[in-house]
């Protein structure tokens, strides 16, 4: 039982951390330009082979959108993961 509810944590854990995440990161992106997003969700649809035909100045746009939301979700991330440190070292050691 014991491992069943480590697992059970674990796996609620990533659930909530990948929602945090995406949501940093898609918000960011969204929340800039949106000819960003909605040109991002292009990419994801069409694939690699639309960026070649897309103008310089439209691919670096999308390349500071996408450093932008990427450089917010990794700052989450850092954020999480100092808190999940910051929580382990407060649970009380105990012996068995």
């Amino acid at each position: 039982a014991a491992a069943a509810s480590v697992q059970y944590a674990r796996t609620l854990g990533a659930a909530v951390g990948t929602t945090l995440l995406g949501g940093a990161l898609f918000g960011t992106l969204a929340a800039g330009d949106p000819q960003v997003a909605e040109l991002f969700g292009r990419l994801v649809r069409e694939g690699a082979a639309l960026l070649p035909t897309l103008p310089a100045a439209t691919r670096q746009a999308l390349q500071e959108g996408l450093s932008l939301a990427f450089r917010v979700g990794f700052l989450m991330a850092a954020a999480l993961a100092a808190l999940g440190a910051w929580l382990a070292w407060r649970v009380p050691v105990r012996r068995v």
